[in-house]
């Protein structure tokens, strides 16, 4: 005998989708397709009525006064020519919230719910993942900015992973192959760190890189004042104090700046 649950929707007015909760823990977003999908009722829009007034009947509902009918009241027809004989008009909006709590839900229809936000949580990370390479914090932002659960998005990073989608040396090559020439590796490295990749696990990936690329560090700082200043311009101690400060930002050490400027 299945298990029964109790599921909550909330639905915010501004929202396209109903927040999901399942036995009080949330679990993400669910719009009115996903009902019968899962085996539900889809529930219709309530909507609370709102008593227009005729200036803002006027603007709202493009309602204009026609004429007047044989008894003398004011004749008034909006857009699409319905007609109303006075002043106001009973407007339908959706109201700023609307919560449906469904009762002794099977454990099967559960699943079934879990498993299409997950579905769809999978399916959005390998669009992210399609356009570039992305770290497993990047695609738990991303999903959460969407309105995933954290559960939902631990298992979407788990499948990634097992799947090799998601390869933390893969983004970390990327990431120094994008950044190698404007940024010192010190700060390449700070950053990676910064977003959660554990750095033991990927300085070969990192190392390898630059040896691939046959860059050193002098060059990195070469390239970028080349970029800004001219060589005379360096000969100037105060654009020579802005050029040691402009390269301090890009990560580089007071040994590696002084080193190269003197």
């Amino acid at each position: 005998m299945n298990n029964t649950n109790t599921v909550r929707f909330v639905k915010l007015k501004r929202n396209k989708y109903y927040k999901t909760f399942i036995n009080d823990t949330f679990i993400g977003g669910f719009y009115l397709r996903d009902f019968e999908a899962v085996g539900l009722k889809k529930p219709k829009q309530k909507r609370a009525k709102v008593e227009t007034e005729e200036d803002s009947v006027y603007e709202k509902y493009k309602i204009r006064k026609t004429s007047a009918d044989s008894f003398g009241d004011e004749i008034y027809a909006d857009k699409n020519n319905n007609i109303y004989k006075n002043k106001s008009k009973t407007a339908y909006e959706t109201v700023d919230e609307e919560e449906i709590v469904l009762d002794d839900i099977s454990d099967a229809i559960v699943e079934d719910i879990e498993e299409l936000i997950y579905l769809r949580a999978f399916d959005k990370s390998l669009d992210y993942l399609s356009r570039s390479e992305v770290s497993a914090s990047g695609i738990r932002s991303k999903l959460r900015l969407k309105d995933y659960s954290d559960g939902i998005i631990d298992r979407v990073i788990e499948e990634l992973y097992s799947r090799n989608y998601l390869n933390d040396n893969r983004f970390v090559e990327s990431y120094v192959r994008s950044y190698m020439r404007s940024k010192s590796k010190r700060l390449i490295v700070k950053e990676l760190e910064n977003i959660g990749i554990d750095i033991s696990e990927c300085s070969d990936a990192i190392d390898g890189v630059y040896e691939d690329e046959g860059i050193t560090e002098d060059e990195v700082i070469e390239e970028l004042l080349r970029k800004k200043y001219t060589k005379e311009q360096l000969t100037d101690i105060k654009v020579k104090r802005r050029a040691m400060s402009y390269l301090a930002r890009h990560g580089f050490s007071f040994d590696a700046i002084n080193n190269y400027l003197t």
